[in-house]
């Protein structure tokens, strides 16, 4: 037990304080929100209707994937080689952002749903859930994440290598 705490502390010890993953955060967020807007537009040819829900769901999947990656990055590579903390960071983000950017978007996907079969007081709104967050996330995992892909390779890199060098 006194191992995995030591090695969860140096963990969560390149998070730093609280303004820094804050910070991180939004700053996380705004890029992998610009990605997706860049990659919409670029798909859709400037028509696309559902900008803000767009960029409000990769807004919220960054924001809320930062810190978890930096966590997951030091565990896997805290105090190793740069190459293994670059590429632990990179993975790191990349799960996490796409995880819970498929989640919030399942939960948006879940809202429409609801809204499209009207059954907000069904008899069992539960067994719609799992149905619901499933397929949104298959559709998600089918669609969703050409947004992130090339625009979102610079961002990537860069924040890859700021958690990469405070690992150390």
């Amino acid at each position: 037990m006194h191992l995995w705490r030591t090695r969860f502390d140096r963990a969560v010890k390149p998070v730093g304080s609280w303004r820094t993953a804050l910070a991180g955060s939004v700053l996380w967020a705004i890029a992998v929100a610009g990605a997706a807007g860049m990659a919409d537009r670029r798909i859709t040819g400037w028509i696309d209707l559902h900008l803000s829900t767009i960029l409000a769901i990769y807004f919220l999947g960054g924001f809320a994937a930062f810190v978890p990656s930096i966590v997951t990055a030091g565990l896997v590579a805290n105090g190793r080689r740069a190459g293994v903390r670059l590429a632990a960071s990179a993975f790191a983000l990349v799960v996490h952002t796409v995880a819970t950017t498929g989640i919030v978007y399942g939960f948006q996907y879940m809202r429409e749903d609801i809204d499209w079969t009207g059954f907000p007081g069904a008899a069992f709104p539960f067994m719609d859930i799992p149905k619901s967050m499933i397929g949104a996330l298959i559709y998600y995992a089918v669609l969703g994440v050409r947004l992130l892909a090339p625009e979102g390779l610079f961002p990537l890199l860069l924040a890859s290598f700021w958690i990469a060098r405070r690992l150390r």
